[in-house]
């Protein structure tokens, strides 16, 4: 395992990026849960499939969750903090999803 590396704030330049990817599994629905919140659409089959749902769906958290790692984990790394964030969830997360952020410096 790499160390984490700090990417000052004069370092960045316009145009710079980093990705950062993870895949939702059962084992972070789970740990997401104990957590956060135990909604029955995400732990439970059956809330799932009355909820509109064909199986357990992700929590939009964790989804979002997942830019803060990027910014903590990628660029600028670690000490870093963002902000603000705004969130739109057009569709739900599910079992095995691959989710990639990408972090783009548009000004600074």
């Amino acid at each position: 395992m790499r160390a984490l590396e700090n990417i000052t704030y004069d370092e960045l330049q316009v145009g710079d990026y980093a990705t950062f990817t993870q895949t939702l599994s059962e084992v972070n629905l789970v740990l997401f849960a104990a957590t956060t919140d135990n909604a029955p659409s995400t732990l439970d089959l059956d809330s799932a499939k009355n909820a509109i749902f064909e199986e357990n769906i992700g929590f939009g958290m964790w989804a979002s969750h997942l830019i803060s790692t990027a910014f903590a984990k990628v660029i600028p790394g670690p000490g870093s903090i963002y902000l603000d964030q705004t969130i739109k969830f057009h569709r739900s997360v599910e079992l095995s999803d691959v989710l990639t952020v990408k972090l783009t410096v548009k000004e600074t």
